[in-house]
């Protein structure tokens, strides 16, 4: 009989182990250039912070994003200006053209939303929830249409046991994905989520159907296949008790 996995294996959306560099080259594939707006020198760092987990190195991985942290610490909004991190010129002129008048709206590199959420995948990993949702904070405040940082918020909900508003975030981070090109690959991520939530809201066949949406995107998915069986075996249980 399978059981279900961990949630933290499940969903691979915040689990320490993941390689920041995947993340980065999730960005970098995008089409604009890296050094295109400043700061793109402390992409860097969270390729070192990546590399530093996988080696077990949490406290090393922390100290090496501090110097990326602090240059985006200083690009925070004020009443003038305004600053953001995009993917492509759609979406800079899209912030542009709601900014208010009078405002400057200047643009970072997509290091900052990167640093800022590798930062909170270490928070997680040491147990300090609140501190991790100020960290998403900052990467949504910079980088409002990137979806990973809404799912990474979903998981964190999820977690603490709030799976109506875990789904109800995996769901915003659906709508951004399919319209800005930055969360183009993390659709997949996204409907696991989707479908992780659903089991915990009791909703298989709902769910199954997300794991299936998920494998579309991404067929050589373990994680969704198995989470699939786990399914069909948890409806066949209940069909034997019936």
């Amino acid at each position: 009989m399978l059981t279900r996995m961990s949630l933290l294996f499940a969903l691979s959306a915040v689990a320490p182990v993941l390689p920041a560099a995947e993340v980065t080259q999730i960005v970098t594939d995008l089409a604009y250039k890296a050094d295109e707006y400043p700061g793109s020198e402390y992409r860097r760092g969270v390729d070192q912070a990546s590399a530093y987990v996988r080696e077990g190195r949490p406290s090393a991985a922390w100290n090496v994003l501090q110097p990326g942290m602090l240059y985006c610490d200083g690009k925070r909004n004020t009443e003038t200006e305004i600053f953001y991190s995009v993917a492509d010129k759609a979406e800079e002129r899209e912030l542009r053209d709601r900014a208010p008048p009078g405002t400057t709206v200047t643009f970072v590199d997509w290091a900052c939303p990167l640093t800022y959420k590798q930062a909170a995948f270490l928070a997680i990993d040491t147990n300090e929830p609140e501190r991790a949702r100020a960290l998403l904070d900052r990467a949504e405040a910079i980088a409002p249409h990137w979806a990973d940082v809404l799912a990474e918020r979903a998981y964190l909900t999820g977690h603490q046991g709030d799976w109506p508003g875990a789904l109800a975030l995996y769901r915003k981070a659906q709508a951004l994905a399919q319209r800005y090109s930055a969360s183009a690959q993390t659709r997949a991520l996204i409907l696991r989520g989707i479908g992780y939530a659903l089991v915990e809201a009791g909703d298989l066949d709902g769910a199954a159907q997300a794991y299936r949406d998920s494998l579309k995107l991404d067929p050589d998915s373990e994680v969704g296949k198995k989470e699939l069986q786990y399914i069909q075996e948890r409806k066949a249980a209940a069909d034997r008790s019936d």
